[in-house]
C-alpha cells in the first residue's frame, strides 16, 4: 500500500472525515473514492478505519455521559471555580443504541404516558367548560 493510502486511512480512523483525510494525505476526494472502488484491500481498510472512528465517537460520548466534562465558571471575567456537567441525553442515546429492546420500550411507555397526561388535561378542560356553562344557567 502506498504512503498516501496509509496516510489517508490513518487520518480517516482519527477523523472519520473523507475530505479532511484526503487533504491530510495530499490527494483529492475523488482519488480516494477511485481507490476505494478499484482496490478491495483499500476498501476493506477504509471500512475498518471508519469503524475505528465510530468507536472513538462512542467512547467520547460515553465519557461525557458518565464522567462528565469540567465547565469553568466565571464572575466578572475571572474564573471562580468549575462544575462537572454530565449529559443525560447522551446517556439515553447510548442506552438506546446498546440495548434498543429495553430502552425503546421505555421510550414508547414515556410517549404513552405523555398522551395520557394530555387526555387528562382535555378531560379537565371539558369539566371546567361544563362547570362554566352550568354556572351561567
Amino acid at each position: 500500500m502506498t504512503n498516501k493510502k496509509i496516510a489517508f486511512l490513518t487520518r480517516l480512523a482519527v477523523t472519520g472525515n473523507v475530505s479532511a483525510s484526503a487533504d491530510y494525505a495530499d490527494l483529492s476526494r475523488s482519488q480516494a473514492y477511485e481507490w476505494r472502488k478499484t482496490d478491495a484491500n483499500f476498501a476493506a481498510s477504509w471500512d475498518e478505519a471508519l469503524a475505528i472512528a465510530v468507536d472513538q465517537l462512542a467512547l467520547e460520548a460515553r465519557r461525557r455521559a458518565v464522567e462528565g466534562i469540567e465547565e469553568v465558571r466565571y464572575y466578572q471575567g475571572e474564573p471562580i471555580g468549575s462544575m462537572r456537567k454530565y449529559s443525560d441525553q447522551l446517556l439515553m442515546f447510548l442506552l438506546r443504541a446498546y440495548d434498543p429492546k429495553t430502552f425503546q420500550a421505555l421510550r414508547r411507555e414515556h410517549i404513552d404516558q405523555t398522551r395520557s397526561v394530555q387526555d387528562i388535561r382535555d378531560q379537565l378542560q371539558k369539566k371546567m367548560d361544563q362547570f362554566t356553562a352550568d354556572k351561567k344557567l
